[in-house]
């Protein structure tokens, strides 16, 4: 049965989604909150809510600044100073005491070096979480959703919180009788893994050795590529299972001695597969500080982007080559075929659909940017890796999108009418400019030419003025020099 996350809206047959969407927008399908794994179908964490998960483990500010990580610095003023802050807020993360605005205030009075030293001291708080027994308590619930090494880690820690109360984890791996007694153990673990390896591996080409001459050639390869298989430590075994049961299947199938070739299933059955187991870890973590354990558990459920084409085969990088698994799915698919997935997980099919119909949900409700393609296109991707086995339901999503598609159309075609509109009275009121441009065009001709007259007329008037002006200046020296010769007669 395919599921389906929208509803229909009674009254304009949209799909709706049919709860509380956050108030943020995402860019990235591994950031949206709540998203299920598209092969165990489990809620993961995103990077925020591992993140949100931690600090509500974080240690309270008095308890906190107890720690022995903070004794090269109990002497100074500053440390003083935060001290006297715990003890008024003991149960309060110091990370969140200093965001108090007056807080932040005071520290800036401390110079370069002080607020350089309170943010050390903050950032160290900030690795440094409560006590095991409430940590454990919250970790627990998660247990079954944990690869099975984990598991064990689990029950090591529950154990751990009851012996040590008054430590974190961090203090309690680094102590030196819990380190030596799993370090031991883990030494006496890979031996034996070596050993029941190399027995089992022996013990297959002696098999081989009972084969006709080709068929022996052809289960020493395989049995050399075996190594390929179980030796990484990231694959659990419940995939090494599958990986070994596909290599040799072609090979046990076409042998003729049904006996042997259930021999060969049987020791196959009883390879070591994986040396990975809580003592690994616990050594591991020994060397981590609390937030960086609680991380490392809480990434098997957080989620990651898996490629459905793996990069092996040239599978791109690109958003529409990948849907979202939790990291111990991840691991479990390592590379093995979509189309061995859905057989050997039936409800493989199911949860993809689910992840996908919460996607779809929030790229229809603009809370997802950049992927407003993805739903096609990864369904595309997912029935060619399946020779078209895979079915996936984006129905309605496409009946969305097309309405969508008709709503813009319908504001585009409004648009055009009104635009082209107003083109038309824009072209009618040019169309009076331009009359009107002409008519001014008319007048300033006309002005011009009576400009030109009256020039014309200037320059007559001005030779007219100037040869008066000569005729005049003549006058004058003729009666200049009349007078002068009467002045002579006399």
């Amino acid at each position: 049965m395919l599921l389906n996350l929208f509803t229909l809206n009674n009254y304009n047959n949209q799909p709706v989604f049919g709860y509380r969407l956050p108030k943020r927008s995402f860019n990235d399908i591994r950031d949206i909150p709540g998203l299920t794994c598209a092969k165990c179908g489990e809620k993961m964490f995103s990077l925020i809510e591992r993140d949100e998960f931690i600090n509500k483990l974080l240690a309270g500010s008095k308890t906190c600044l107890k720690n022995h990580e903070f004794d090269e610095f109990r002497n100074s003023n500053r440390f003083r100073f935060l001290q006297n802050l715990a003890n008024r807020h003991p149960r309060t993360p110091l990370a969140v005491i200093v965001e108090d605005k007056t807080i932040k205030y005071k520290i800036s009075k401390f110079g370069g070096f002080g607020q350089r030293e309170v943010s050390e001291i903050v950032d160290i708080s900030k690795n440094i979480t409560k006590n095991a027994p409430q940590v454990i308590k919250k970790l627990m619930p998660l247990k079954e959703r944990m690869p099975d090494a984990y598991k064990e880690l689990l029950d090591y820690m529950e154990v751990y919180a009851i012996k040590y109360p008054d430590n974190s984890f961090s203090e309690i791996f680094k102590k030196k009788d819990v380190f030596d007694y799993h370090n031991k153990i883990r030494l006496f673990r890979k031996e034996q893994f070596s050993l029941l390896k190399n027995k089992a591996l022996t013990k297959l080409n002696k098999t081989a050795e009972l084969l006709p001459q080709e068929e022996k050639a052809k289960m020493i390869k395989l049995n050399s590529e075996l190594l390929n298989i179980i030796s990484p430590t990231y694959y659990p075994d419940s995939t090494k299972h599958i990986m070994l049961e596909l290599l040799y299947g072609d090979f046990i199938s076409a042998l003729d001695d049904k006996k042997l070739a259930a021999n060969i299933k049987k020791q196959l059955k009883n390879i070591p597969l994986n040396e990975v187991h809580a003592d690994n870890l616990i050594v591991g973590y020994s060397k981590l500080n609390d937030r960086e354990i609680i991380k490392e558990i809480l990434e098997n459920v957080s989620a990651t982007f898996e490629h459905i084409i793996p990069g092996s085969k040239d599978g791109p990088d690109s958003k529409h080559n990948g849907i979202c698994l939790c990291k111990r799915c991840n691991q479990e698919r390592a590379t093995i075929a979509y189309s061995v997935m859905m057989e050997k997980f039936p409800e493989f099919s199911q949860n993809i659909q689910k992840q996908l119909n919460k996607v779809m949900a929030f790229i229809k409700n603009k809370k997802l940017t950049g992927y407003e393609l993805y739903p096609q296109k990864v369904k595309k991707t997912l029935l060619d890796v399946t020779d078209q086995k895979l079915r996936i339901n984006i129905k309605k999503f496409l009946k969305f999108k097309e309405k969508e598609a008709e709503i813009k159309l319908e504001h585009a075609k409004a648009s055009y009418i009104q635009n082209k509109t107003r083109l038309q009275e824009t072209n009618l009121e040019i169309s009076e400019y331009n009359k009107k441009i002409d008519e001014l065009k008319q007048e300033l001709k006309r002005l011009q030419d009576e400009k030109n007259i009256l020039h014309h007329k200037k320059e007559i008037r001005k030779a007219k003025v100037n040869n008066s002006t000569r005729i005049l200046a003549n006058a004058k020296s003729n009666l200049k020099s009349a007078r002068k010769t009467l002045n002579n007669d006399k």
